[in-house]
């Protein structure tokens, strides 16, 4: 791939080379690169200024299809991209166009199913971008890219083209890490895989569209200066010829942790880096997978970091363990949000001067959630119960694995926490179910779990049903089983449902206005 080879004729390979070239170190950081490193210091020294609005992508139609699950037909991923929107997910991956395998069918029914919506009067749909994967396979881009011009054209006959541009994400990825690289059956380099990348979504934009994302495959496996430098290559050719927009999606592959070349600090420089000098054309998302658990952990420190969005499946289906439960990045500034709260009430910002000592050396960002997600977060639970009812036992078993899904999320056995309980039956005002260990109750309310408003104002049959009575138990325990604790008033437990909701409102509230989140 040397000299002015093209690619689809689309770009030439000389052409590519020179911006490559350009964002070459040589020696001395390059001008993103030092952009990023002055940001991270000014996000130390000035953590007020750091806020980011923060969006999700859901990829569980493409990305966590790739599990053991049902079979499903296409109207079945069709009631699964409803379910995706009604929580209120702006940007939704539908599969891999290049692939005849149903993605492509997906696509095309979707297309139909939205503008017969709208035939009818129904807005539902009118934020959602539907996003669709490419490798940089030619053919596989020319047959994708004429499903959606088709579609676009049958049920938008005199808007289609704009319809299609404003509609679409295109997503183009190939591959990073070297030891991918050297998998292929003619192994090639970074360098050219940033070319494939480019010369690729160049070939989508010749076919009508405007807005992208991009990836390499496990960049979180090569080093941040390397991964800037691929980014801004595929970005800078790709404003060259005309894009609207670019996401920079930073694929965790492997789902490492937080280590020394990439944590916290080096996702906001590179964070930085990447958009410097494209005005607010670029955007970043993280995507993690689960392999350590720790995914929803990589996706917070992005977010820390400065990430625009969160790219995950909403109940953590995917390949191997998994991917980032969007759901959980959602019970986590949930919880946030509480921790705010409580501190906000107690006048201490933070609480101790360790404290304060310690949060000099750490970074801090406020995120103000996406509105449209804040006000669908009540539906998450039942998506996720229709998720894992369409897909079957496998992906039944990663919705019980996430905090809202699990089963026996708010279990209690003896000691303190049957005692909170206890308490909580004759006096919720007082002593709710959710100030202590049942704290997660408030959280998983905002997100729609129905038992938890009984069991925090102390309700018996819901506290009775989460109390497990075995060997272990105590007199409270004993208590709370036989039903023999007086039950508070009426009026008591009106007031206490009433306390219950407008705490849980506190939580929303803060999510729309901003919450400060800290890297771990």
């Amino acid at each position: 791939m040397a000299g002015t080879e093209t690619y689809g004729e689309i770009v030439t390979r000389a052409d590519f080379d020179y911006v490559w070239d350009t964002e070459s170190s040589r020696g001395n950081f390059t001008p993103p690169v030092e952009a990023g490193l002055a940001a991270v210091h000014d996000q130390f020294v000035h953590p007020e200024k750091a806020v980011t609005h923060v969006h999700f992508t859901d990829v569980t139609l493409r990305d966590g299809q790739q599990q053991q699950m049902n079979e499903v037909t296409v109207q079945d991923r069709i009631d699964v991209f409803d379910n995706i929107v009604r929580t209120g997910v702006d940007r939704i991956e539908i599969g891999h166009l290049g692939n005849a395998n149903g993605d492509q069918q997906l696509a095309a029914a979707l297309v139909a199913h939205i503008a017969e919506a709208e035939d009818r009067g129904d807005n539902t749909y009118d934020s959602v971008k539907l996003q669709v994967l490419f490798g940089t396979q030619e053919e596989g881009i020319e047959t994708g890219s004429q499903v959606l011009r088709e579609a676009f054209a049958e049920h938008y006959p005199d808007t289609w083209e704009e319809e299609m541009a404003e509609r679409v994400v295109v997503h183009v990825y190939d591959r990073v890490d070297p030891n991918l690289l050297d998998t292929a059956s003619e192994p090639y380099t970074v360098q050219d895989s940033a070319f494939r990348i480019a010369s690729a979504a160049r070939q989508t934009q010749a076919a009508g569209f405007r807005h992208f994302s991009v990836s390499g495959e496990a960049t979180t496996a090569i080093e941040p200066e390397a991964a800037i430098r691929f980014y801004r290559s595929v970005t800078g050719a790709l404003f060259q010829h005309g894009a609207a927009s670019v996401n920079v999606n930073l694929p965790n592959t492997y789902g490492y942790s937080l280590h020394g070349e990439w944590n916290t600090a080096t996702f906001a420089a590179f964070n930085v880096a990447v958009k410097h000098g494209f005005d607010d054309k670029v955007t970043t998302s993280i995507h993690s997978h689960n392999d350590v658990d720790n995914a929803v952990g990589v996706a917070m420190s992005a977010l820390v970091a400065g990430f625009d969005r969160v790219e995950g499946t909403h109940i953590g289906v995917g390949e191997r363990t998994g991917n980032t439960a969007n759901v959980d990045v959602a019970a986590r500034l949930l919880e946030f949000a509480r921790h705010q709260i409580i501190r906000a009430e107690e006048h201490e910002q933070p609480r101790s001067r360790i404290a304060q000592y310690a949060s000099h050396h750490m970074l801090r960002r406020t995120v103000v959630l996406d509105p449209a997600l804040v006000n669908n977060l009540d539906s998450y639970y039942e998506v996720g119960e229709n998720m894992a009812e369409i897909f079957g036992p496998h992906a039944a078993y990663r919705w019980h694995r996430t905090a809202v899904g699990n089963p026996y999320a708010h279990d209690n056995g003896s000691g303190p926490h049957d005692q909170v309980m206890a308490a909580a039956i004759p006096d919720p005002v007082r002593h709710p179910g959710d100030r202590g260990y049942e704290w997660a109750l408030l959280t998983h309310s905002a997100l729609g779990r129905p038992e938890t408003e009984a069991i925090a104002i102390g309700d018996p049959v819901a506290v009775d049903a989460i109390t497990v009575g075995n060997f272990a138990g105590g007199r409270k325990t004993a208590a709370i089983k036989e039903g023999t604790i007086k039950r508070a008033s009426p009026k008591e437990i009106e007031q206490a449902r009433t306390e219950f909701r407008m705490r849980r409102e506190q939580l929303l509230d803060a999510l729309r206005t901003g919450v400060e989140i800290v890297s771990g």
